[in-house]
């Protein structure tokens, strides 16, 4: 994808920096050289004017800045994203990867007869300290080292210091990730970590926090800010959890600290945890606490930073003087693009605090000793913002000492004073994790207070349901829905006599471009269309062949998808016909002509109804005032036939368009067509994909599809980003570490990669579309079509994307839900969703683990479908055929869906099968047995159901000679009341 800079914002900055030259000693110019890209040239000032001025660091490139005009020497790659730079000012140079011609490239721009205009006595401005060692860098180097120079460092440091809202905006979204990081994601690894006592090193809990920022799904529920994008998010450096030592986290005091960068810009917090804290250290925490708000309410704008740090230490010395001397100098440093150390918060650092400038303020008390002669240390951190009145503090996490003090139960018993002593502190308050032991007996009450509040919620969402059925189908004119039910479609052989062919000795024939069969009939040729003909056989008796054919008529019993209206049922109709022939090999050839027609024309019709709903897309609009945003190295499913060859998506106005290099395949999809758009990352899958559900299906190749999707494996490795394959040859356990560790960053850099493009997509959308993520940790496995599939709940749908056929169904849609099969002895049960348009075919999904019926149960009332629970399977086109034929009898006269409640017995009107372990058994068809249709029959695939997949486990007899419900329940509750006695 190409890289976007922004253009205004350069050009202001390198103004700023045309400012500084009269300052540097009246340098003529501030030559700069950016080396490699890696870890030590990041930490460079020059690695921080890139970031300022063009977004990232441009290696081994050279930046010149003059009074007049600025000067970028680039790669051929890198100048592509400098074009829209180009101005009268702003000048971009092409150099070569020969060291050589680069030092005389840059020699020719600044001498006297050139660009910058230079001679021998003026003097240039450096980043003294920066050392680049790459070729090309020191090429520029040998360019410039024969001019005078003075040292740019500081002044361009202070040029950092004051920030614009965006700077600020950006230090704010780290700030804020760093409170999330901390509050909901670190607290929660700690504890689980305590409470369940196992042995995990603090180096190895501050790894799994810095992995969480590659879980773009967690950071998107932090909820940071509207315009957040977790894809920019990096680390600064890496978290620290007590000086990530290798020894195991314990109880006592736990330091954290988190600094996270966006878009380049640093914020951080620190943070003390006490577990199981004696009283002297809440009251050192406390007092460091109240230190660390008199310093952030000092940092104001006119104040200095020897006044913010004495106004921490005067508030200790007159607490706790012993204390004080523990009390780590500085107390705080300047945080942004760059650590500026000249905004030290110390003793003797004079210099005066402006506004919109972003301090880290931390105090430490180092190395105190508790009652057994232990050393601890004490931390607080959060980054703010100066103002003129009162700072802006950005990190939020909890800091109280009610707040980040836990206490396993143990050591209540042990401690009851030390409670009294915190001033009355519930241990289970929020944010506080209660011990074990006190979790096994509370559990229960949990539970069943969520047990009532699900039934008291399911209750009003059932009487709402009712409500809203009897005030839509108040009286019998509301009964139906508008559905002209299916239609007698005419069909017609020949408009005129003369145009049936000339059959010599009236024999019988067929016209395969009129797809009619001629018959010869009291010496008249006589047609009769495809449509009419059901079914034909042969019969051989002695030297006769004879062909009966057998034709539609209102009083066949006919299959279901025959079962259409005629244009006149009080016509004569021709039932069946038989014809006797010597030439049995020319009958029995009539006959096969006849199936194939019937075929033919049957899948004809087919394919017409399958392509009923198939809309004509709007034309895409290609984006020409700009290049398209692009996305490579794609496959589309589903895809084209044959060889599967990767191609690019690129966004355009009002749709994308994916499109293959190698063959001329191309999906285009209008965002007036989409109904939900998907990104799904790899964490537990093989591919990264964006998935696209349709409002109306479109056609790819010869498919019909209402779900377009894009995607790439997650776990070829052999191809990089570019296609190109590496060839790479792995011995030994550290090149099977370091394979694991690439493919693991390979991953990482695809989730980023595939929402970074989805978010570019929901912004071209106007607002039409907005990106929807499966929750994993709310799915479960199931049966909707064929195959076990594990299906996961987004914030719309509940979907399965990674395997086809795709399941989508969108909530708004559903009216209810219907849990199948729930009874004692069973292992699975079944979902069906009931769609509020009841001519819609109802959703099913078979053989979900009985051990996800309180999840799935919690999810649906979560997001507010009633559901109901049925020890049998029901027969839902029966259902639904008799809703839609009255829906005015089924709320107002039935009690609408009060008949799946099992307290109230079924109507007689509603089919139940009742068959053994309560699954749905395939219906006897509605053929005549004595009818001759043996030779040829359509296949109704409409009526498929995937029940006939369900597994029967347990059948009515399991539980007959058992105890009942009430008897089990009586028992279980005994058992618990004994465990808790016993315990």
């Amino acid at each position: 994808m190409s890289l976007d800079i922004d253009a205004a914002a350069f050009n202001k900055r390198v103004h700023l920096i045309q400012k500084l030259l009269p300052q540097l000693d009246n340098a003529k110019a501030l030559v700069t050289v950016l080396g490699k890209g890696d870890a030590e040239t990041q930490k460079q000032l020059t690695s921080g004017l890139h970031l300022w001025l063009l977004s990232v660091p441009f290696a081994n490139t050279c930046i010149v800045i003059t009074k007049e005009k600025c000067i970028i020497i680039a790669a051929v790659k890198q100048t592509k994203h400098l074009e829209s730079l180009k101005s009268d000012s702003v000048r971009v140079v092409t150099r070569g990867k020969d060291p050589q011609e680069c030092t005389q490239l840059l020699s020719d721009l600044l001498s006297k007869e050139n660009e910058v205009n230079l001679s021998e006595d003026d003097k240039i401005a450096l980043f003294s300290q920066d050392n680049p060692e790459s070729n090309i860098a020191v090429a520029f180097k040998e360019a410039y080292a024969k001019y005078a120079s003075v040292d740019a460092s500081s002044e361009f440091r202070k040029l950092l210091e004051v920030k614009e809202e965006s700077e600020l905006r950006a230090v704010r979204m780290a700030a804020r990730t760093a409170s999330g990081l901390a509050s909901q994601v670190f607290v929660d690894k700690m504890s689980s970590i305590l409470d369940e006592d196992r042995k995990v090193s603090n180096k190895d809990l501050a790894k799994s926090v810095a992995d969480s920022i590659d879980n773009l799904k967690l950071l998107q529920k932090l909820k940071i800010g509207s315009d957040f994008n977790p894809a920019e998010i990096d680390w600064a450096k890496t978290p620290d959890v007590n000086g990530n030592s290798d020894d195991n986290i314990q109880q006592g005091v736990i330091n954290v600290e988190l600094f996270p960068s966006y878009h380049a810009y640093v914020g951080g917090l620190a943070r003390t945890y006490l577990v199981n804290a004696n009283s002297q250290q809440v009251a050192n925490y406390q007092l460091l606490l109240a230190a660390q708000r008199k310093a952030i309410q000092s940092s104001i704008a006119g104040s200095t930073a020897e006044n913010v740090y004495k106004v921490a230490l005067d508030h200790i010395e007159q607490k706790n003087p012993e204390l004080a001397k523990h009390l780590e100098m500085p107390i705080g440093y300047c945080v942004g693009l760059i650590t500026d150390d000249s905004l030290d918060i110390k003793e003797g650092n004079t210099k005066v605090l402006a506004d919109n400038q972003t301090l880290f303020i931390s105090l430490t008390l180092k190395d105190i000793k508790d009652e057994s002669g232990k050393l601890y240390t004490l931390r607080i951190g959060d980054t703010l913002r100066v103002n003129d009145q009162e700072p802006i503090v950005f990190t939020d996490a909890p800091k109280n000492s009610s707040e980040i003090a836990f206490e396993l139960e143990d050591s209540i018993k042990q401690e009851p004073k030390v409670k009294q002593e915190r001033g009355g502190r519930n241990p289970g308050a929020p944010g506080n994790r209660l011990a074990r032991t006190t979790r096994s007996s509370e559990k229960r009450e949990i539970n069943e207070s969520a047990e009532r509040a699900l039934e008291e919620h399911q209750a009003e969402l059932k009487a709402r349901l009712q409500e809203h059925g009897e005030q839509k189908y108040a009286t019998a004119e509301d009964n139906e829905i508008t559905d002209s039910g299916p239609v007698f479609r005419k069909f017609e052989s020949y408009k005129r006599e003369m145009q049936l062919p000339k059959i010599g000795n009236l024999k019988i024939a067929v016209d395969q471009r009129a797809s009619t069969i001629i018959l010869p009939i009291s010496g008249r040729p006589i047609p009769f269309h495809i449509n009419t003909f059901r079914s034909g056989s042969t019969t051989d008796e002695g030297k006769y062949v004879y062909l009966r054919l057998n034709f539609n008529s209102p009083d066949s019993l006919m299959t279901k998808r025959d079962n259409v209206p005629y244009d006149n049922p009080n016509a004569q109709f021709l039932k069946s016909i038989t014809l006797r022939s010597r030439d049995g090999e020319r009958m029995r050839e009539t006959l096969k002509k006849i199936q194939e027609m019937k075929k033919e024309t049957t899948r004809k019709e087919n394919e017409r109804k399958q392509l009923a709903d198939v809309v004509q897309q709007e034309k895409l609009i290609e984006a020409r005032d700009r290049r398209p945003l692009r996305l490579d190295t794609l496959f589309v499913r589903p895809g084209p036939e044959g060889k599967r060859i990767p191609g690019a998506i690129e966004i355009h106005k009002n749709g994308i368009r994916y499109s293959s290099p190698i063959r001329e395949q191309t999906v285009e999809v209008l965002f007036s067509n989409v109904e939900h758009l998907f990104f799904q990352p790899n964490d537990h899958e093989l591919i990264t994909l964006i998935h696209f559900h349709l409002r109306n299906p479109i056609m790819i190749g010869k498919r019909k599809t209402k779900d377009v999707q894009f995607y790439r494996d997650a776990t070829d490795m052999t191809a990089d980003d570019t296609g190109h394959r590496k060839r790479r040859y792995r011995y030994g356990d550290e090149d099977e570490l370091e394979q694991e560790e690439e493919e693991r960053r390979f991953r990482v850099r695809l989730n980023k990669d595939f929402f970074k493009f989805a978010e570019e997509i929901s912004k071209a959308s106007n607002g039409q579309l907005d990106v929807d993520s499966p929750f994993r940790e709310l799915g479960f496995n199931g049966v909707p079509y064929r195959a076990n599939m594990y299906l996961q709940p987004t914030t719309n749908c509940l979907v399965q994307l990674s395997e086809t056929p795709f399941y989508v169904v969108t909530l708004n849609d559903v009216e209810l839900a219907v849990l199948e099969r729930v009874r004692f002895g069973l292992k699975q049960f079944d979902l069906v969703f009931i769609f509020k348009d009841y001519k819609r075919p109802v959703s099913q999904i078979n053989s979900i683990p009985m051990t996800q019926l309180d999840a799935v149960k919690s999810w649906l009332n979560e997001v507010d479908i009633p559901f109901y629970e049925a020890e049998l399977n029901f027969n839902w086109k029966e259902v639904m055929n008799t809703i839609n034929s009255s829906p005015h009898q089924f709320f107002i006269n039935d009690g609408g869906w009060s008949f799946l409640d099992p307290e109230v017995p079924p109507d007689g009107e509603v089919e139940v099968d009742e068959s053994e372990g309560g699954e749905e058994e395939f219906s006897v068809s509605d053929e005549d047995p004595d009818d001759e249709s043996g030779e040829y029959s359509e296949e109704d695939d409409d009526d498929v159901s995937g029940s006939d997949f369900s597994e029967s486990e347990g059948g009515d007899d399991d539980v007959s000679e058992g105890e009942d419900w009430s008897d089990l329940e009586e028992k279980a509750k005994q058992s618990d009341r004994k465990k808790e006695k016993d315990f």
